[in-house]
């Protein structure tokens, strides 16, 4: 069973490089990533695990937002190049979580009747002093999440690798390539840390809006998301907005969130045994 993993980076050198490991250690066998004009060391980075072997880097310079474009490439790429069994798509600030074992575990099991499957996304909430590494700080997730619109948070979907597959805006969705139902699967989980910074946050809405509104081909109600937190950084209301979110910094603040956030360190009980010898994590550190 080869499990392929897409990325679409842009600007994510606080994340990338954790993001790879994580998923190399839970199965991952191969990254097809699409580096879309980074400039702040990220292309670096990308560039070591293509030297390791485990990465196939497309440069896309285009500044147009043309997610659903970019990634139906990469599924292409990891079917007809990488002859994958299952593609994840995933973004650098989304973490796969599945319990017992691996993801390679998880997906090994499904019988070939199961061809698509989604998976929760639940946000971490921001520090409210940020510093490196997010995941050793960040670790009160909301137990139902919604985006910046308010409406709940949409999950996402890997699919077994197949000509003709056409992904979604926002991996949300396979509208072309297959006739069964998506199943959701409760034993996965996106680990999503969307708010690493305000600073972080700034740029990555000020980048993908102008972006956004550079491309001509989307509908108004695409990444409506996006439009929306690229208004307020134009009416300089963004930080604003982000201030708005709770950021606890003890377990004994969660009372202002009324039971709504939940302490969860699986991740970093995760990334902190890559101090551990002879872990899955700190063989992937070596071998890197």
């Amino acid at each position: 069973m080869k499990l392929v993993m897409t990325v679409l980076v842009r600007d994510n050198s606080d994340l990338i490089e954790h993001h790879i490991r994580y998923h190399l250690a839970q199965g991952v066998d191969f990254f097809v990533v699409t580096d879309n004009g980074s400039v702040d060391g990220s292309r670096e980075i990308l560039e070591r695990f293509r030297q390791q072997g485990v990465m196939h880097i497309i440069d896309e310079p285009e500044d147009t937002f043309s997610q659903n474009v970019w990634v139906t490439r990469m599924s292409q790429y990891a079917h007809e190049t990488l002859r994958a069994d299952w593609i994840i798509h995933s973004d650098a600030d989304e973490f796969w979580w599945t319990e017992p074992g691996t993801l390679r575990d998880l997906f090994s099991e499904y019988g070939m009747e199961i061809e698509q499957v989604s998976a929760e996304r639940k946000n971490f909430l921001p520090s409210a002093n940020p510093r490196a590494p997010f995941w050793e700080q960040m670790i009160y997730r909301e137990i139902v999440s919604l985006n910046a619109s308010g409406y709940p948070l949409p999950s996402k979907v890997a699919h077994r690798a197949r000509s003709g597959v056409v992904v979604g805006m926002g991996n949300h969705t396979i509208p072309q390539g297959f006739d069964s139902e998506i199943m959701p699967e409760p034993a996965l989980t996106i680990f999503h840390f969307p708010y690493i910074s305000f600073e972080q946050l700034q740029t990555k809405i000020r980048l993908g809006g102008a972006a956004l509104e550079r491309n001509t081909s989307l509908p108004p109600q695409a990444a409506y998301t996006w439009r929306e937190l690229f208004s307020l950084y134009k009416e300089n209301k963004l930080e604003d907005w982000y201030q708005s979110i709770p950021k606890l910094e003890t377990h004994g603040d969660l009372g202002v969130t009324e039971g709504k956030v939940v302490v969860d360190t699986r991740l970093r009980d995760f990334m902190m045994a890559s101090a551990r010898p002879h872990s899955r994590l700190a063989a992937v550190h070596n071998s890197n």
